[in-house]
């Protein structure tokens, strides 16, 4: 018998790695467009970090589908070579050669439930802030691009910067006007134009100063009296700044919250307790569900048997779904686990088939 489980456990790991790498390998390609976008204006590297943990963020769902098709794609080989038929007819049960997916599978979930519970809601937090908070949020609420500043009250534009770092003729159009803007003595819309601008940060980095020189009102030939403009960082940044979330915090912090009566949403924080619980689950009930498909695709080959492998997928999430609508419908965060009754209910057919004998 340890033979038996040797064998099939090594070609099930070997299969659930191989289509691991190539679904994380398609999800992170996909992810390199966002990454480039989120870190614009910064280095290759901060572009690298973000694709990487927006990948991440999908392991979750990777780990147990990759295990499933694994399985399938192990037990389906199996059965059209007839190794399930032989070991049937030496005596031996159908459910040995399932138990190597079972170890594989409870591997899978332990590993799923120490990433989900723990690492997913940091990389699920930190996404966000691959770069120091509070330049970042300034860069970011500026959408610095190129040669133009762009947001939805005003646009400036320079022509190019100087050896020691200003920018030069400059062009501010200004649609509506901000309560910042009111430091220049800029109160209507408007186009403005300057000479320079030099940026730095004062009081210890704590504020940040713009000094324009020769700003005016081209139309109205009005030269501005104030033109420097100073700004709290910390201020600018809060504006961007995103809140923590139920997805951001460990299982741990959110039940600690909920005992002590101080998460704004006690509701949704069970509700992510449970729902993490239930998917760690995923990669357990997926391994003999796939056993079970590659099993019963000895004639129809392996093709049909990885279409066949979408079909408890599509009732994991529909159920999880579903779930999740019913807990806010209910105010009952047990519907949390919804996902994985609705994928035992569903398959238990299929798994009385094929160990009634």
């Amino acid at each position: 018998m340890w033979r038996i489980y040797r064998y099939y456990t090594r070609e099930v790991i070997v299969n659930t790695a191989l289509t691991f790498t190539v679904l994380f390998g398609i999800v992170l390609i996909a992810s390199v467009s966002r990454g480039i976008r989120r870190a614009e204006g910064f280095g290759l590297i901060d572009a690298a970090k973000v694709t990487l943990l927006w990948a991440a963020d999908s392991l979750t769902h990777l780990l147990p589908i990759a295990l499933l098709f694994g399985s399938v794609l192990t037990f389906a080989r199996a059965s059209q070579a007839r190794e399930l038929i032989a070991f049937q007819a030496a005596g031996v049960n159908t459910r040995v050669p399932m138990r190597a997916a079972l170890v594989v599978g409870c591997l899978g979930s332990l590993l799923t439930f120490w990433v989900l519970h723990w690492e997913i809601p940091k990389t699920h937090f930190w996404k966000t802030r691959i770069i120091t908070e509070n330049i970042r949020a300034v860069l970011l609420q500026s959408n610095v691009n190129g040669d133009s500043v762009r947001q939805d009250s005003m646009v400036l534009t320079w022509d190019g910067r100087s050896e020691d770092g200003a920018f030069e003729d400059l062009v501010l159009f200004v649609v509506e006007p901000l309560p910042e803007l009111q430091q220049l003595q800029i109160a209507k819309e408007g186009i403005f134009l300057a000479n320079s601008v030099r940026v730095s940060a004062i009081d210890e980095g704590a504020t940040l100063s713009v000094e324009f020189e020769n700003l005016h009102d081209p139309i109205n030939g009005v030269a501005l009296a104030n033109p420097i403009l100073r700004q709290d960082l910390e201020s600018i940044a809060s504006r961007a700044r995103r809140l923590e979330g139920a997805e951001d915090l460990s299982s741990d912090q959110l039940i600690c919250e909920v005992l002590r009566d101080i998460h704004p949403e006690p509701l949704e924080a069970r509700f992510q307790v449970n729902r993490r619980s239930a998917f760690s689950l995923l990669p357990l009930l997926l391994a003999p569900i796939g056993f079970c498909i590659g099993h019963l695709s000895r004639d129809r080959g392996r093709v049909v048997a990885l279409a066949l492998a979408g079909v408890p997928l599509g009732i994991f999430y529909a159920s999880d779904f579903i779930g999740a609508k019913l807990t806010f419908a209910t105010q009952n965060p047990i519907f949390g686990w919804s996902s994985v009754i609705g994928l035992g209910l569903a398959s238990s057919p299929l798994m009385w088939r094929v160990f009634r004998t």
